[in-house]
C-alpha cells in the first residue's frame, strides 16, 4: 500500500469535527463516533507515513486497531503520530491494550516518551479524549481532578441545605443510561452535595443503591454517583417538575384528569410502601425504612407519575432494629407532631408513622387542589401560618399530641364543598378526605400504614375507572342495541358488586383479598391493567360504532372486551364466581330476549355455553306459558301400540317396545305412567294440553344436554289404565350390542346391594349427589320445578356385563309427571302414592304454607335432602322410616335429625351439612312471582348444597 500523507490530516479534521465545549468552556472529544471511523486502512496509511518498517506495519496496525486508536488519535492531535511506536514497545508483553492505560500519569509518560515537551503535550491533551461515559452503576467513582466533564449546559433547578440540583445536558454518546435515543443529547438531573455533608451523601447513596434493585416505577431512578473536585454528585433521571410547582399551577388539561392524579397518588403510596417494607428476594434481604423528609418539594413529576425523591435523611434497617431514629434536621411544615417539641425544638424518636403523617399532609393539599385549585392551596397555607420573630411555619399540627384546629376546620370545609357539588352520587374526594383524617391522627399508632393507605387509594382509583367504564358501557348499549354489550355490561356490574366498586361505597369497601394480603399489590396491578384495557377498548368500540353500522361489527367487535372482563372474573374465588354466574343467569334470563341470548356471540367458555342452554330451556318455558298454541304440531299425539315386556303392577317405569303406525320400525323405550284422577276423565283436552307441554320440554335437545334426563319422544293415552304414558327413548346402544339394557332405579340398587364391595365407590356417590343437586338448580333457573324427586325416579341403564359401580356414571332423573313451571300462576296435582309422598316436605303436605299447599321450589330441596340421606347411609327411605312407622310428622323429623349426624363418619362434614340444610332449613317465604327472591333462594341452595357437594367430589379426586 502506498503511503498517504493526507491520512493524518484527515483524521485531525475528524477530531476537530467531534470536539465539543462543556459548560465551563473546556474542550472534549466525542471519542465513540471518532474511533468508529478509524479502520485498518487508515491506521496502515498513517504508519507508512510515520516511516515504520514495512515488516512491522501489519502487526503494529493490528495492535492499534485492537486497542490503540485512542492513543493514536491523541498523537495525531498533537502532530506526533510517529510516537505510537513508543507505546507499542513498552507493553511489557502484558495482555493489555494501549488505550486501557489512558489517562497516563506524567511519570509513566516520562518513561515512555524521551522528549519532555512531547510527553507534556500528550499528558495535557489526553484529558480531552477521556471525558467520562456515564452508565448505570452502583459502584462509587472518584474522578481525577483534571477530568473534563462532558456536560454541555447546567441549569439550577433547586437549592437545599446540602447543595444544589441541576438540569444537565449530556451528549448521547457519553452515556449508556438512556438507550436508543434519536437525539444528540439527553438531559439528566445532577445533585451536587457539598463536601461537609459527606455523611448524608454516603447514606443517600446506600439507600438509593438498595432501592434501585427494586426497580420501582415511582421512585426516582438513580443512575450513578461520583466525587469530583472535592464535591459529591448523584445522577438521576430528570423530572419535568415537582409537586410543589404542580400545586401552584392552574389545573392542567389532560393528562391530569382526576383519574391521572389518583393514579399518580397510588403509585406514590406504593413507593412509600417499598421504602417502609424493603424486600429484595434475590438476596433474601428484608429491611424496614423511613423517608423522614416527605414534602411536595421531594416528590417529582414525570410522564404522569409522582416520583419519590431525596433520600438524604432516609434510613433502612433490619427488622430487629425497628424503624425509629432520632429526628435530625428541619422544621418544615410537613413534619409529624412527634418529630420535635414546639417549645424547645428538642428532637424526638420517630418512625414510619411519621412518614404517614407527612403523606397525609400532602394528600390534603392534593385534595384541596382537586376541589379549589392552586388558590385554595395558597389559602389553606395562609390559614395555618404562624409567624415568629425569626421563623414562619405552616404546620398541620399544634404541637406534640395536639391537632391544628385550622386544619380540622379546613377538612370539614372541603367535605362540605364536595357534598354540595357532588352529593352522595360521587364521594371519591370525600373518601380521600376520610383517609386524610385517619393519617393526621396525632397518635402515631392510630395512623394507617403505607400498605393500608395504598389499598384505600387504590380503591378510589378503581372507583373512578369503574364509574367511567360503566358509563361507557351504558352509552354503547344504547347506541348498538347489542345483546353482547348488554351481557358484558351486566357481567361488569356483577364484578363491581363483589368488589364493592358498584354503588355508594359500603363500610367494608377496603376489605378483600384484592386490596390487601400477601400478593395484593401484584393482584391490584393486574386489576388496574385490565380496567385500563377495558376503558381503552370501549373508546375504540365507540369510534367504530360512530363510523360504521353496528350490525357489521356485532360479532367480532366485543371479543376482546369479553376476554378482559373474563380476566376480572377469573381473579375471584371459585365460590364467588359461582355466585356471579348464578346472578348473571337470573338477571339475563329475566331481562333479555331469550332468542337473542341463544344467538349472541358469547365465546365458548363453560359459563357462556351454560347461559345459552339455560336461555333455550327458558324459551321453552315461555312458549308453554305465554303461547298455548305454539307447540301444537311439535308434539303430535297419535295412537301408539305398546308391547309390555313384563307386568309390574306398581312400577313407575315399564320397559317396552314402541311401534309407530305405518312402519315396522320398533324402538326400545321406557314408559313412565301418569295416572290421572277421575275428574280428568271428562276434561281430557286439559290433561292432554298439560302433557303436551311436558313432552315439548323434555323432548328438546337443549333440555337433554342441560339436564341428566332421557329424551321424551311422545306420549300415549291408556284409557283402560286411566293413565297417560310418557315415552322415553333409550340412548343408542354401543356398536355390536344387540341386547337391550336393563334399567335399575336407585331405590332398587340400594335394596339389592348390601355387601360393601358391591356398592358404588365414595367418589361415585359424591358424583351422583352433585349431579342431582346441580340438575335441580339448573331446572329451576330455567323456570321449572320437579315436584317428585325420590330414589324411585333416579334411573340407571345397565348394559350387559356392567356392574352397579359402572352404571353410576350415567344417572337419569325422571318422574316429571307432576312437574310444572316455576310460576305461582300454574298449579298441578302432586304425587299420590305413599312411596312418593314420603319424600314430600311436611310443610307442603300439611298445607301450612302461608299460601295453602302451593308448591315452592325449596320443597324440591327437601326431597333431594332425603335422597342424599339415602345415598349417604346407603339405605332406602322406607327402611330408615320403619323406626317411626305411623309416627307423627314431628317424630319423623326427629328421626331424620338423629340419622343425619351419622353422615359425618360415612360421607364427611361437608356432605352432612348439605343434607341437614336441605331437610331442616326454613327459607324466606316467597311473594307471588317474586323473581328476585326466588333467585336468592336458589343462590342459597347453590352455596349451601351444590358447591359443598362439588367440593366433596374435588377432595375425593385429590385423595385418589
Amino acid at each position: 500500500m502506498e503511503p498517504n500523507s493526507a491520512e493524518p490530516l484527515k483524521l485531525r479534521e475528524r477530531i476537530g469535527f467531534w470536539r465539543r465545549s462543556n459548560v465551563n468552556g473546556q474542550a472534549f472529544v466525542l471519542t465513540g463516533p471518532l474511533l468508529d471511523e478509524i479502520d485498518l486502512e487508515t491506521i496502515t496509511s498513517i504508519l507508512h507515513q510515520c516511516n515504520f518498517q514495512s515488516y512491522a506495519i501489519r502487526e503494529a496496525a493490528q495492535t492499534i486497531l485492537q486497542g490503540g486508536k485512542l492513543a493514536l488519535s491523541i498523537l495525531i492531535d498533537i502532530s506526533r503520530p510517529y510516537l505510537i511506536g513508543c507505546f507499542i514497545k513498552s507493553d511489557n508483553l502484558l495482555d493489555t491494550t494501549i488505550d486501557s492505560r489512558i489517562p497516563y500519569s506524567e511519570s509513566h509518560l516520562q518513561r515512555l516518551i524521551p522528549d519532555e515537551n512531547d510527553y507534556h503535550e500528550f499528558y495535557k491533551k489526553q484529558w480531552e479524549f477521556v471525558a467520562p461515559v456515564f452508565k448505570p452503576s452502583l459502584q462509587f467513582r472518584e474522578l481525577p481532578v483534571k477530568t473534563i466533564l462532558p456536560f454541555l449546559s447546567y441549569e439550577v433547578l433547586g437549592e437545599g441545605s446540602f447543595g444544589k440540583v441541576y438540569k444537565a445536558r449530556l451528549p448521547v454518546r457519553h452515556q449508556s443510561i438512556i438507550r436508543d435515543s434519536a437525539d444528540e443529547c439527553i438531559s439528566v438531573a445532577v445533585k451536587e452535595v457539598e463536601e461537609g455533608y459527606s455523611y448524608f451523601y454516603e447514606q443517600e447513596k446506600h439507600i438509593l443503591s438498595l432501592l434501585r434493585s427494586l426497580r420501582s416505577p415511582n421512585i426516582v431512578q438513580f443512575f450513578t454517583a461520583y466525587t469530583f473536585n472535592r464535591k459529591l454528585y448523584f445522577l438521576f433521571e430528570l423530572a419535568s417538575s415537582n409537586l410543589k410547582t404542580f400545586l401552584a399551577c392552574q389545573r392542567a388539561l389532560p393528562p391530569w384528569t382526576d383519574e391521572a392524579i389518583f393514579n399518580a397518588l397510588y403509585g406514590l403510596s406504593l413507593a412509600l410502601h417499598d421504602v417502609h417494607n424493603y424486600s429484595f428476594r434475590e438476596d433474601n434481604l428484608q429491611l424496614i425504612g423511613c423517608h423522614y423528609d416527605l414534602k411536595p418539594d421531594n416528590i417529582l413529576i414525570k410522564d404522569g407519575k409522582f416520583l419519590l425523591a431525596d433520600f438524604g435523611l432516609s434510613r433502612l434497617k433490619f427488622h430487629e432494629e425497628g424503624s425509629k431514629s432520632n429526628f435530625k434536621f428541619g422544621t418544615h411544615d410537613y413534619l409529624a407532631p412527634e418529630c420535635q417539641s414546639m417549645e424547645d425544638f428538642q428532637k424526638n424518636p420517630i418512625g414510619r408513622a411519621s412518614d404517614m403523617w407527612s403523606f397525609g399532609c400532602i394528600i390534603l393539599e392534593i385534595a384541596t387542589y382537586l376541589l379549589l385549585g392552586p388558590d385554595g392551596v395558597n389559602q389553606f397555607a395562609e390559614q395555618r401560618t404562624i409567624r415568629m420573630a425569626f421563623l414562619t411555619i405552616r404546620m398541620f399540627h399544634a404541637g406534640q399530641g395536639e391537632s391544628n384546629q385550622k386544619v380540622i376546620q379546613w377538612i370539614q370545609k372541603l367535605e362540605d364543598i364536595n357534598q354540595s357539588r357532588y352529593g352522595n352520587q360521587e364521594n371519591i374526594r370525600g373518601w380521600l378526605l376520610e383517609l386524610v383524617r385517619d393519617m393526621l391522627n396525632t397518635s402515631p399508632t392510630e395512623r394507617p400504614t403505607a400498605s393500608q393507605a395504598s389499598a384505600r387509594i387504590f380503591y378510589l382509583l378503581q372507583k373512578i375507572l369503574y364509574n367511567s367504564i360503566s358509563e361507557l358501557l351504558s352509552k354503547l348499549a344504547a347506541i348498538s342495541g347489542s345483546t353482547e354489550i348488554l351481557i358484558e355490561r351486566e357481567r361488569f356490574r356483577l364484578w363491581g358488586d363483589v368488589t364493592n366498586l358498584n354503588g355508594p361505597g359500603p363500610v367494608d369497601r377496603y376489605s378483600g383479598s384484592w386490596l390487601q394480603g400477601k400478593d395484593a399489590i401484584l393482584h391490584r396491578g393486574s386489576i388496574h391493567s385490565l380496567l385500563q384495557g377495558i376503558q381503552t377498548e370501549l373508546f375504540e368500540i365507540s369510534q367504530i360504532l360512530d363510523n360504521q353500522s353496528p350490525e357489521v361489527y356485532n360479532r367480532p367487535l366485543y371479543y376482546k372486551l369479553s376476554t378482559m372482563i373474563d380476566g376480572l372474573w377469573d381473579m375471584q374465588s371459585h365460590d364467588i364466581k359461582q355466585e356471579m354466574n348464578t346472578a348473571l343467569e337470573s338477571k339475563l334470563l329475566t331481562d333479555l330476549n331469550l332468542e337473542a341470548i341463544e344467538k349472541a356471540d358469547l365465546g365458548d367458555n363453560n359459563g357462556h355455553r351454560r347461559l345459552r342452554m339455560l336461555a333455550a330451556m327458558k324459551e321453552v318455558m315461555v312458549a308453554i306459558l305465554d303461547f298455548p298454541d305454539r307447540n301444537k304440531g311439535l308434539v303430535k299425539r297419535e295412537e301408539l301400540t305398546i308391547f309390555y315386556k313384563k307386568k309390574q303392577a306398581n312400577a313407575s317405569f315399564i320397559p317396552g317396545i314402541l311401534k309407530l303406525e305405518n312402519t315396522r320400525k320398533a324402538l326400545p323405550v321406557i314408559i313412565e305412567l301418569l295416572k290421572y284422577e277421575d275428574k280428568y276423565i271428562t276434561r281430557q283436552q286439559d290433561l292432554f294440553k298439560r302433557v303436551e307441554d311436558l313432552v315439548f320440554l323434555l323432548g328438546q335437545p337443549t333440555t337433554c344436554k342441560m339436564l341428566p334426563i332421557l329424551q321424551c319422544r311422545n306420549f300415549a293415552h291408556l284409557p283402560q289404565r286411566q293413565s297417560l304414558a310418557l315415552i322415553y327413548e333409550i340412548p343408542t346402544l354401543e356398536s355390536g350390542e344387540d341386547t337391550e339394557p336393563n334399567y335399575l332405579t336407585l331405590h332398587s340398587i340400594m335394596q339389592n346391594t348390601d355387601a360393601r364391595e358391591e356398592r358404588p365407590t365414595l367418589g361415585a356417590l359424591f358424583k351422583l349427589a352433585h349431579t342431582l343437586a346441580k340438575a335441580i338448580l339448573d331446572a329451576q333457573t330455567a323456570g321449572w320445578v320437579h315436584k317428585n324427586i325420590s330414589s324411585h325416579n333416579i334411573l340407571f341403564l345397565q348394559r350387559p356385563n356392567e356392574s352397579c359401580r359402572d352404571i353410576f356414571k350415567r344417572p337419569y332423573l325422571l318422574g316429571f309427571s307432576y312437574s310444572r313451571e316455576n310460576s305461582d300462576t300454574v298449579l298441578t296435582t302432586g304425587p299420590q302414592s305413599s312411596t312418593q309422598t314420603d319424600y314430600q316436605s311436611l310443610v307442603y303436605l300439611n298445607g301450612s304454607s302461608t299460601k295453602g299447599s302451593h308448591y315452592r321450589q325449596e320443597f324440591d330441596y327437601y326431597s333431594l335432602g332425603l335422597v342424599l340421606l339415602e345415598i349417604g347411609l346407603w339405605d332406602t327411605l322406607s327402611e330408615i322410616r320403619n323406626e317411626s312407622e305411623d309416627g307423627t310428622p314431628e317424630q319423623i323429623q326427629q328421626l331424620f335429625r338423629t340419622k343425619i349426624p351419622l353422615l359425618d363418619s360415612y360421607m364427611g362434614e361437608l356432605y352432612k351439612n348439605a343434607v341437614l340444610f336441605c331437610i331442616t332449613s326454613d327459607f324466606p317465604k316467597e311473594e307471588i312471582d317474586d323473581t328476585n327472591l326466588k333467585a336468592k333462594i336458589r343462590d342459597i341452595f347453590r352455596k349451601r348444597v351444590v358447591n359443598p357437594l362439588q367440593r366433596c367430589l374435588a377432595i375425593n379426586i385429590e385423595e385418589d
